[in-house]
Formats: structure tokens, sequence, C-alpha cells
């Protein structure tokens, strides 16, 4: 059975199921629904454009809040090694490897640092949704991504010199 499926009903498929929580999926009608507008209108919409801005500009320092708010250092207790592995691996070992891509394929500038700074960046928030709804550690994830977000303070100005000094053209 796929976790995170409808419920299963006798007369429904698994196929089915997926079709049904796809399609109801608020991202995807945001997606469709953006595609859609896009297509029949003439440029932006003035009060929806104006009010999708106001709303954009606030999502960042609201997940932040929320993101901060939920962070919780408890779950490493017994499991430091999952722990510092995932932290080295993520935020020493993933930087450096988006760093040599860069600089096998060429790449340099603006492209480089953007592609760089995503790829130091901590893991992503929506892990912890991800580990509850696959009955995962929640615990232990939440306390990676506390730790991997306070240590990244130092890890990202440092991968971003790095970073300059090997992806910027002299």
């Amino acid at each position: 059975m796929l976790i995170g499926l409808s419920p299963k009903s006798p007369n429904t498929s698994t196929r089915n199921r997926l079709l049904i929580d796809t399609i109801r999926n608020p991202i995807i009608l945001s997606i469709v629904l953006g595609l859609v507008v896009n297509a029949v209108t003439d440029g932006p919409i003035r009060g929806l454009h104006d009010f999708t801005d106001i709303v954009g500009s606030a999502a960042l320092p609201l997940m932040l809040l929320c993101v901060v708010a939920g962070l919780s250092f408890s779950g490493a207790q017994g499991k430091i090694l999952p722990l510092v592995l995932s932290s080295i691996g993520k935020q020493l070992i993933f930087p450096l490897l988006v760093i040599g891509v860069a600089v096998t394929v060429g790449l340099s500038g603006p492209d480089a640092i953007v592609l760089v700074v995503f790829g130091a960046a901590s893991t992503a928030s929506a892990s912890l949704n991800l580990a509850r709804q696959l009955n995962g550690d929640v615990a232990l994830m939440s306390t990676i991504f506390a730790a991997q977000t306070t240590v990244l303070f130092v890890t990202l100005p440092a991968t971003l010199i790095i970073a300059q000094i090997l992806l910027t053209n002299p």
C-alpha cells in the first residue's frame, strides 16, 4: 500500500487513487489555474497581480517564522551519527561537488553562484512533513533541520567565498 494516498475503497484501484490525489493537490491545481489565467489574459490582472505580489512578499518571512518556531534539537538523543553524517554530506560534500561540477562544465559568474547557494542550503523544511507522512523519524529529521539551519550561518559564507574564488572569471 502506498502511504499518503486517499483511503482505499473496495472499487478504487491504486492508479485511480493516485490520479484523484494528483488532481486534488493544491500545488498542481494552482499551477494549472495559473497556466489557464496566463493563456486567457493579456498581461497581469491589476487587482489580482497586486494582491499576489503582496502575499508573495510576505511568504518567505512567514515561512521562516513557522520553521523557527518548530526547530527542535531534542531528537538527536542517541542518534548523533545520522545527524553528523547528514550535515557533513549536505553542507560540506554536496556544495563542494556542486562547485566541482560547475568548474568542470565551465559555469561561472552569477549563474554558478546561484547554483552553489541552492546546493549549500540546509535540508528542505518539507522534509519534516515528508518524514511525518512516511512514518519516519520526525524527531531526528527536526533535529537535522535545526542543526543544518544553525550551522548554515557559518557554512554558507565559507562556501560562497570558495565558490567566488573558483567560479568567477578573472
